[in-house]
C-alpha cells in the first residue's frame, strides 16, 4: 500500500470506532486489502476482527492458529472437509479457500487480533462441527460419544446425498438442509448430546438455528430466511457487545458481505447487521464507517483484463456506471461518498441504486483487475 492509502485508512480506523467493509466474495485483491488493513486497525486499539462465518466457525479458527501457522491449519482443514462437487468445491468454513485468506488470517493473529463469527454456520460445516461436538464429550461418557458417531454417519450421509443433488442439478443447500431439519432421529439426537456440557449445547443450539435459516431457503420461503438470519447477525452482534447491560468500548473491523454492511434498510428490506453498528455508534457518541467494493476489471484465466462496463446490459453497467467510470485496472479507487453526498441524493440524473448507496455507504472502493483466489489443500 502506498503512502497516500497507508494515510486514508490510519486516518480511517483512528477516527472510526467501527470500520465495515462491504465486499463481495470471491475476491482476491480484497483479500489483499484486508491483510494490509489489520496492521492499521490494531495500531489504534483494535481486537476484534468481525466475519461472516458462524461463532463456533470462529472459535474454530481461533484455536487452529494458536498451535499452527494459518496456512498449515487451514489447509489440514481443507483438504480434511472440503466437499468436492462437479459444479465447485465448498470449504468448510466459508471464504477461506486460498493462500491469501491464510496470509491475512496469520496476520490478524500476528496482531493479536481475535476472529468473531457473526453470522450462520456454513450448511457445508456440519461434519466439522459435529467432529468438535465429539471432542468436548467426556472421554468417560462412551454412550455420548457412539450417539455422536453414529449421528455423524447419518449427516455425512445427508452431504453425500447433497452432492449427487449438486451434480444432477446444479442447486445447493436443498436436500442437506431439509433432511436435517425434517429428521425426528437427528432432532432428538442433537437434544440429547446438548444436555452434556454447556460446549455441546452452544454447538447444537448453533446448529439448529442455522440449519432453520437453510430450510426456509431451501422450501422457498426466502423472507423468512432473510429474517431469520438477519435476527442472528444481531443476536450475535448483542451477545459480543452487550454486556450486563452496557455496551462494549470494543471496536470492530468487520468484514462482510456488501449487503449486510449498509445503513439504514438494505436491499433485502431488512434492518441489518451494519445497521445496528450505525445506530450503536450514534447512541455511543462514537463514529462507524460503511464501505461498499464493487469491481469493475476482471482477470480471466489467460490474463485478458475484462471490462464490466463494457456491455451496457451488464447488471454492472445499468446500475453503478456513474461510480464505476472512476475504477482503474491497476489502482485502487476510492470515492468518498461522504463528500458528495448532497449531490449523489438530490440532483436528478442519479441513477436510483447509486442514490441508495449514497444513504446506505460512506465510502465506494472499486478494486484493481480481480480474479477469483484458487482453492487450496496443501500444508
Amino acid at each position: 500500500m502506498s503512502a497516500t492509502g497507508t494515510g486514508f485508512f490510519d486516518s480511517l480506523f483512528r477516527v472510526n470506532h467501527y470500520v465495515i467493509l462491504g465486499e463481495y466474495h470471491g475476491s482476491s485483491q480484497i483479500s489483499r486489502l484486508t491483510k494490509q488493513l489489520l496492521p492499521l486497525y490494531a495500531k489504534h486499539g483494535g481486537r476484534l476482527f468481525g466475519l461472516e462465518i458462524g461463532p463456533m466457525a470462529s472459535r474454530i479458527l481461533n484455536s487452529g492458529i494458536e498451535t499452527a501457522p494459518a496456512g498449515n491449519f487451514l489447509g489440514r482443514l481443507n483438504r480434511t472437509y472440503s466437499l468436492n462437487t462437479s459444479k465447485r468445491k465448498f470449504t468448510p468454513i466459508p471464504f477461506f479457500k486460498s493462500h491469501l485468506d491464510a496470509d491475512f488470517l496469520q496476520t490478524a493473529n500476528d496482531h493479536e487480533l481475535t476472529t468473531v463469527g457473526f453470522d450462520q454456520e456454513y450448511l457445508f460445516s456440519y461434519l466439522l462441527l459435529i467432529d468438535t461436538l465429539i471432542a468436548h464429550i467426556p472421554a468417560q461418557d462412551t454412550q455420548g460419544t457412539r450417539m455422536a458417531r453414529t449421528l455423524r454417519d447419518t449427516i455425512d450421509s445427508y452431504v453425500q446425498g447433497e452432492v449427487l443433488h449438486i451434480n444432477s442439478s446444479g442447486k445447493e443447500g436443498e436436500k442437506l438442509s431439509i433432511r436435517f431439519q425434517e429428521s425426528r432421529y437427528v432432532q432428538k439426537s442433537l437434544a440429547r448430546l446438548a444436555g452434556i456440557n454447556g460446549d455441546i449445547e452452544a454447538i447444537t443450539a448453533s446448529l439448529q438455528r442455522s440449519n432453520t435459516i437453510y430450510y426456509h431457503h431451501a422450501t422457498r420461503d426466502w423472507w423468512n430466511s432473510n429474517r431469520l438470519r438477519t435476527e442472528n447477525f444481531i443476536d450475535n452482534f448483542r451477545s459480543v457487545f452487550l454486556q450486563d447491560g452496557k455496551i462494549s468500548d470494543e471496536r470492530l473491523f468487520l468484514k462482510i458481505g456488501g449487503l449486510h454492511a449498509a445503513k439504514g434498510m438494505n436491499a433485502y428490506y431488512r434492518y441489518d447487521i451494519g445497521n445496528i453498528i450505525h445506530e450503536t455508534a450514534r447512541l455511543t457518541g462514537r463514529r462507524s464507517v460503511h464501505i461498499a467494493i464493487i469491481d469493475r476489471y476482471w482477470l480471466e484465466t489467460d490474463s485478458e483484463v475484462i471490462d464490466l462496463l463494457a456491455d451496457s446490459t451488464s447488471w454492472h453497467a445499468q446500475n453503478f456506471h456513474q461510480l464505476l467510470q472512476a475504477g482503474q485496472p491497476d489502482q485502487w479507487t476510492i470515492i468518498d461518498l461522504d463528500k458528495i453526498r448532497k449531490q449523489g441524493l438530490y440532483l436528478e440524473n442519479v441513477h436510483e441504486t447509486v442514490r441508495k448507496y449514497f444513504e446506505r455507504y460512506d465510502l465506494f472502493i472499486i478494486p484493481p483487475a480481480d480474479r477469483e483466489p484458487e482453492l487450496f489443500t496443501n500444508e
